[in-house]
Order: C-alpha cells, then structure tokens, then sequence
C-alpha cells in the first residue's frame, strides 16, 4: 500500500498535491520493477512530509521522509516539479540500491548515492511528463556541481581507497559521489548499451538481495552481461579510482586557408590529479 503523511495544518494543500505525487509513485515503482525486473521487494511504501529536516529527504525501509517543503502551496514552475519528481524517485532509487543490495563499507557509498541518482534522472526522462528535461536538469545541475567540487582541494576519488569510519564519511556525501559519479554511470551505459547495463543491473540485484557488496562484485555482474565480456577494469581505474577531471582542446594548424594539421589534445586540470583518460569522441 501507498500512503502520503503531513502535518494537519498541511492537510488542505497536500490533498490537492498528492494527486501528483501519488503519481509520481506509482510510474516510478512500476518503472523500477521492470527495469531490474524485480518487483518493489517491501510491503509498504510511506512518503511522510516533516517540518525542520535539514536534508532535502532520507530513505528508511518502506519509508520516505521529505522536507516539508516539497509540499506545494502555491503555483510552482515546470522546473520546481521536476526538482521534486526526481528527489521522489532518487529516494525510490535507494529502495533497491542502499536497501535491498547495500555497500559494504562507506568507500562504497556510490553505489548507493551515484546510481540513485543517476536512476532518478532516467526514470524522469522515461516514465514521468517531464521527459528530456530531466537531462537537462542534471546535466545543468547535477554535473556541473560535480565539475566544481572535482576542482576543489577536497576532492576525491569516486569510489576512495578507504575511508577510516563512519564520521569521515560525511565529507564523501557531496558532488563527486553524487553528480560525478552519476555522471560517470551515463558514460558507462554509452559505452556498453542500455540493454546490457539493464541485464548486468538485473543479475546484481537478483544476486546480491538483502546482502552486502563491493565494487567488484558490481563490475563483475556488468561484465557477465557485457557486450564481448568486456574488461571494464581498465575503466574503473581511471574513472572511479582517481581524482580529477579532464579538460580537451583542438590543437591544429593552418597555412593559408587549409588546415594542415589537427588533433585532440587533451589535459589533467590539476598538476595534483594528472591521470589522463581515454575518451571517445562522436
């Protein structure tokens, strides 16, 4: 069963409002279960609106808190229901990803954060009227919070070495696990195809239910149902274990009117992060 809770003084605004979000629900639950072919693996799915919770939501086993100001009590742009649709559906994300399947230790958080919102974004395009402005958003939004932190002295890899205990975790809960490392899932999928990122998705969550896993078990599941078995450690080792971003720049030459000469040159942005990545380009 669905249920949506407020406060009493909330309750005139939110019994026009539920209408959209019970929606929301409903294509997101069934987006999902078709998606990993697995369906919603909890009895209940609760979406409970709080006043003064300092994070935008928080996901519990069947249970959804949200900041009460998702509760619209006015007329809202395109835009601020498209916000709310995809926290809607990034804290559905993490029904499967960060409950039913869970990291096994916090240098894994991505596995929780990353795909959630990765897949909320793609459910939104998919499943929602909102549509290709879903990749907009996140490409205006979500990468270029993650561009900005990968530049800052504070950045780290997106899957990190070790991280000591949970305490030093919360400075991990921020652009590059959330934006670049989503991010990074959108160049994945490009690179092996929808259709086999899906089946590598499905035989993660059917294998890996109610336990723990690591980054090798994910890529090993991705790599069962890759196209030619693919390697993707070469991958993950310049994308998920190293800082830094890259930058490329035409580098050309010209006599006259004829261009003579022309290549992609490409850079590490910070002499600190100097790992350079291979790139295909369209």
């Amino acid at each position: 069963p669905l249920a949506i809770y407020c406060r009493q003084s909330l309750a005139r605004y939110m019994a026009e409002d539920c209408k959209s979000l019970f929606a929301i629900t409903k294509a997101g639950l069934a987006f999902y279960a078709d998606f990993f072919a697995m369906p919603y693996p909890f009895s209940k799915y609760d979406q409970l609106f709080v006043p003064e919770f300092n994070e935008g939501a928080m996901e519990n086993v069947g249970a959804v808190t949200f900041t009460e100001h998702y509760v619209f009590r006015e007329a809202k742009t395109r835009a601020e229901h498209l916000s709310r649709a995809d926290t809607v559906l990034h804290e559905m994300a993490h029904m499967y990803f960060g409950d039913l399947v869970t990291m096994q230790w916090w240098n894994g958080l991505w596995l929780n954060e990353s795909f959630a919102t990765y897949m909320a974004a793609l459910c939104t395009a998919r499943a929602t009227e909102h549509g290709d402005d879903a990749w907009v958003q996140f490409c205006s939004g979500m990468k270029a919070w993650a561009y900005r932190e990968d530049q800052l002295p504070t950045t780290h890899p997106i899957e990190p070495e070790s991280v000591e205990d949970t305490e030093a975790t919360f400075a991990n809960f921020d652009g590059v696990t959330y934006g670049k490392g989503a991010s990074v899932l959108k160049q994945l999928v490009a690179v092996l195809g929808m259709d086999a990122f899906r089946e590598g998705m499905r035989l993660y969550m059917s294998r890996f239910a109610y336990k723990n896993t690591t980054l090798a078990d994910f890529l090993t599941a991705l790599q069962e149902r890759a196209p030619d078995g693919a390697d993707l450690s070469a991958w993950s080792s310049e994308w998920l274990t190293r800082a830094g971003l890259n930058s490329l720049r035409a580098d050309y030459d010209i006599e006259g009117d004829t261009v003579t000469r022309f290549a992609i040159a490409q850079e590490a942005v910070s002499p600190a992060h100097p790992t350079l990545r291979e790139h295909t380009l369209d």
